[in-house]
Order: structure tokens, then sequence, then C-alpha cells
């Protein structure tokens, strides 16, 4: 008789066993799924991941706020060269609609110093607002302010500014109002380093042009510190 009822107990633990199995199986698979449906999610084709800044807010004026993204994608196998591209989403019933899409930066080389980095991006006044910086190596550095906005059924940019940095001398400012064609150049000194001084002749400078500019740039034509354009006395300008 204990031999029987120890079989009984045996028969009666094994469905016990198999039921906690099969339930720990599924919740692993399930686990699992939601793991990479997670990791798989993209925008518009852009695997997430590759989503470095996203705000929202309304663009167009129609009180509805739209979502920008800013995105590295690859463009080499070995993925360290990458466009950073821009997209605007609408807000369409409920759902993302893309709007607009345009690659603003090529950067060749991401593990190098020159990197460009997204220091901030907000809206403002239905303008995006895009600050990058961009070291060069040793002392050298530059920070660019680009604002952009829609207009006349297009996306254009409306204002820059570039301060080009230079560690214990100063910094070289341009900054620029495409829509009234006011430019301010100015020099500000840092004062120097502790082992290199500031001399007394280095003082800040400021200088205000006003420029016609026939047409406002369009956003699709902006490459990161490449445009430029000339002032009077041949003063080269860039943005």
């Amino acid at each position: 008789m204990p031999q029987i009822s120890s079989f009984l107990f045996v028969l009666q633990k094994r469905p016990e066993n198999h039921t906690k199995s099969t339930m720990f199986f599924i919740f692993s698979v399930l686990l699992l799924l939601l793991s990479f449906a997670a990791n798989s999610q993209t925008v518009f084709g852009i695997p997430s991941e590759q989503v470095i800044y996203q705000i929202n807010g309304d663009l167009d004026k129609d009180g509805i706020d739209e979502t920008v993204y800013i995105c590295d994608v690859p463009a080499s196998k070995d993925r360290l060269a990458i466009t950073r591209q821009l997209l605007i989403a609408k807000n369409v019933k409920g759902k993302p609609q893309l709007w607009y899409k345009t690659i603003i930066d090529h950067i060749e080389n991401i593990n190098m110093p020159r990197n460009k980095t997204i220091d901030s991006m907000y809206i403002t006044r239905n303008c995006i607002v895009l600050k990058q910086e961009k070291f060069l190596g040793g002392r050298y550095g530059e920070e660019y302010t680009h604002r952009f906005r829609f207009q006349n059924g297009n996306w254009y940019l409306i204002g820059s500014k570039l301060k080009s940095i230079r560690n214990c001398y100063g910094a070289d400012i341009c900054e620029i109002n495409f829509s009234t064609g006011v430019i301010d150049i100015d020099f500000v000194p840092d004062g120097g380093c502790d082992d290199e001084p500031q001399a007394d002749s280095v003082i800040a400078t400021h200088k205000s042009f006003k420029h016609r500019f026939k047409n406002l740039p369009l956003l699709s034509n902006l490459k990161m510190g490449e445009n430029n354009f000339v002032l009077s006395g041949n003063q080269r300008c860039y943005y």
C-alpha cells in the first residue's frame, strides 16, 4: 500500500510540474517577442534607436502639434559614416504622417573628435531652432544655431548664428537674419589662459551690415558650415 500511494502521489504531481514548465516557456517566448518588437520599431522606416532627438510643437499655426525628429542614419557598411536627417510628422486623425524629410548633414566618422553633436532643439514662434556643436581639434570649435520656418508652401532657413571659438583667444560670431537682411559680426575675447594671458590690444569688436537676399535659403539646400556668401569688402560669411 505505501508503494501504491507513493506512485499515485507522483502521478498527481506530474501534471502540475508540466503545467508550470509550459507556462514558464510561454512567458519566456512572450518576453522575447516583446523585446524584439520594441527593438524593431521604426520612425517612417528608420529604426527607433537611430532617433537622437525628438520634440513636439505647432509649426503651421493650426493648433495641432507636429513632431520633429533628428536621426543619425548609417551611410556606410561599417556604420561609421552617417547622414543626419530631419523629419517632420503631422498629426492626422491621431496618427503620425510624414510631412517633410531632408538631410541636414553628412558626418564621415562618428568616432573622430570632429564629430558634430546636437546641443538642443526646440520650437518657438512656429519655428524649429536647432543648435549643433562641432569640435575641430585642439583649441578650436564651432557652434551653429539654425532657425527654420514653414512658409509659402516650403521650409526655409530664416536665421543662423555661427560661433567660431578659439580657446585662450576668443570667438568670432556671425549672426544672420535672412528675413530682414541684418547681419551682425562680432569678436568676443575670452581673456586668454593662465599660461597665455591675452594682450591688451585684443578687444571686442562689432560690425553690422545690411544685405539684400533675393530669396530665403531653402532648408533642403542647407549644408552645415559650407553655405556662405560674400559681404561688401570681400568678407565671407558662413552659415
